[in-house]
């Protein structure tokens, strides 16, 4: 967690404030998937949930799905989306998508 959240910081020497670290106690909840759905597509999921102890006890969210088709015998394409929920930091979903087309070799 971000320090500067809860105390102000500062490098000037001259005011009283002292730049301070605040420790977290938290409880978090992960898991991860993975489907073989054939031999060309694979859909790979990771999620975690986490809430803090102390007030003011946010909840922070997790989720990131990947969809995997093979083209070729090296070609993949992959579809990504990534969510995050953390109050702190903005109040709205956060989500980012992504597409890629790479080379990949399955041993």
């Amino acid at each position: 967690m971000r320090a500067q959240a809860f105390v102000q910081l500062t490098d000037n020497p001259g005011t009283p404030q002292r730049e301070r670290v605040r420790t977290e106690a938290a409880v978090e909840l992960q898991g991860r998937w993975a489907w073989q759905l054939d031999s060309l597509r694979l859909w790979q999921g990771e999620g975690g949930v986490q809430k803090a102890v102390e007030p003011p006890a946010p909840w922070r969210l997790r989720l990131e799905q990947r969809f995997v088709h093979r083209l070729w015998k090296v070609f993949e394409v992959t579809l990504r989306l990534e969510l995050a929920y953390d109050r702190q930091q903005n109040a709205k979903l956060q989500y980012k998508q992504t597409l890629s087309l790479g080379i990949a070799y399955r041993w």
